[in-house]
């Protein structure tokens, strides 16, 4: 199949699509994840763990939650990305009140392991540099730990990719003059920006990519796994085949449920399963009761693969855990 007889017979499917994102099946989630909440009040055994994790890490991705500037603390987002599971660690820090505090110490390591020369630090938009220097009057780690890393921009590796695989058009002004360039005259309705210094949002490379929603959820951990999904299908140089037999393979039940009017079967519509566990610390402090969550969602090693599943399935097991 050519690349434009593929590109063409999917521009109806294309315009239905661009018209009806939120009602796309949700953002499929590849791996499972485990989210740890890490602050002032975090056990030990905790702080401990997520050191543990960051060593046997070599791909991470950073989102930063620049409001907490303004209250002098800092809050970050930071996936751990393994062969097997996704690991989100939320931070909240006070410099005020929580340096030279175990917390402190813990941080400190886990940044300097995680800025090691041998890994690779992922952002969605912009230089990490210029991303984390708001948060270097905190002291937990430098710019000259910074720079040992290497440092990826996804959004621009996504959109070198995107254009180089979804060419325009033969028909489309750009065809033989800009080849694959973003510009003012594109007609290809699979290709939404026009200028070569637009970016594209997370939300649209999702949906145009995979035929999904980037809906949201706390603590960022949608926009964590699309971010690695899109930069997994750069890393492996996709083709236009592979994008369309995952489209036909996962969510050909729910393009079949989407109406001309844009809106979709309650029955046909991916549901997010309720597959996580949660095990909580309590730790006393004075006459206060802090707790500590961390989501565990673990997936059952007698179900088929990923690959394997029909659409909008996921084979879970729950494991508790009350020994903590």
């Amino acid at each position: 199949m050519s690349m434009e007889l593929s590109n063409e017979g999917n521009l109806s499917d294309t315009e239905d699509m661009i018209r009806n994102i939120p009602q796309l099946p949700r953002l499929l989630t590849i791996k499972p994840y485990v989210v740890y909440f890490i602050h002032r009040n975090a056990s030990p055994s905790m702080l401990h763990e997520i050191i543990t994790e960051a060593k046997q890490t070599e791909r991470f991705t950073f989102v930063p939650k620049y409001k907490s500037i303004e209250h002098d603390t800092m809050s970050m987002h930071i996936e751990l990305i393994q062969q097997t599971v996704t690991i989100l660690v939320s931070i909240d820090y006070s410099h005020e009140k929580d340096k030279r505090t175990l917390l402190y110490d813990t941080l400190c390591q886990f940044f300097s392991i995680i800025f090691h020369s041998s890994n690779l630090v992922q952002t969605w938009g912009g230089n990490l540099i210029h991303k984390l220097k708001p948060f270097l009057s905190h002291e937990l780690f430098t710019i000259n730990q910074i720079n040992q890393c290497r440092s990826s921009d996804i959004q621009q590796e996504f959109k070198r990719w995107y254009n180089q695989t979804f060419i325009h058009q033969i028909c489309c002004h750009h065809y033989l003059q800009y080849d694959d360039i973003d510009g003012p005259f594109c007609s290809c309705t699979y290709r939404p920006y026009k200028s070569v210094s637009t970016q594209w949002s997370l939300l649209k490379a999702v949906a145009y990519t995979f035929n999904e929603y980037l809906y949201d959820h706390t603590y960022d951990i949608t926009k964590f796994l699309a971010i690695t999904k899109l930069a997994d299908v750069n890393q492996q140089q996709w083709t236009i085949q592979q994008v369309e037999e995952y489209k036909m393979k996962y969510h050909i039940a729910q393009k079949r449920a989407i109406t001309d009017e844009g809106n979709e079967t309650k029955e046909n519509r991916q549901k997010v399963p309720e597959n996580v566990v949660k095990k909580q610390k309590i730790i006393h402090t004075n006459t206060t009761t802090q707790t500590t969550i961390k989501i565990v969602l673990v997936p059952d090693p007698k179900a088929p693969s990923i690959m394997e599943l029909e659409p909008g399935q996921i084979h879970t097991k729950r494991l508790f855990d009350n020994s903590e």
